[in-house]
């Protein structure tokens, strides 16, 4: 199945948004004002930004894109899957992070539908890889 999420909008457009009067204060200085429009660019192509996390027969995808742009993927098959940790990130928001015998680890958060970490524990059980669950999973596990 295939699940997607976005960047956090709200804190870019913000951020984004309380940068433009300090870049009209240093309208002077030709290098701050340079720095300013390189991290209000960076915030305003974050908006931009979607993830795409597929689970598949054996081996899970990761693919990041800018608008239809791929920029990122990661395939990752059974076999290069050490252990997947689950946790909580912030108050009610269910996280994972796979961990690979090579590369970086895929964070997973804030994807939808909700039935990810069923599936992904499913996935685990499925091909006897590891994973561990926190107390704070399964505080919002029991509450769900």
């Amino acid at each position: 199945m295939v699940y997607k999420a976005r960047t956090q909008q709200g804190v870019h457009i913000i951020l984004a948004a309380l940068q433009m009067p300090l870049l009209g204060m240093a309208w002077d200085s030709v290098y701050l004002t340079a720095v300013l429009l390189i991290v209000v660019a960076i915030n305003l192509i974050a908006l931009f930004i979607k993830y795409e996390f597929i689970i598949g027969a054996d081996d899970v995808t990761f693919t990041t894109y800018f608008l239809w742009l791929k920029l990122y993927e990661k395939r990752v098959d059974k076999n290069s899957i050490k252990q997947v940790n689950f946790k909580r990130t912030g108050w009610q928001t269910k996280s994972a992070a796979i961990k690979t015998t090579e590369g970086f680890s895929i964070r997973l958060a804030s994807f939808a539908p909700a039935d990810l970490f069923e599936e992904l524990i499913h996935f685990c059980e499925k091909h006897s890889i590891p994973y561990n669950k926190t107390k704070d999973f399964l505080i919002l596990e029991k509450m769900s």
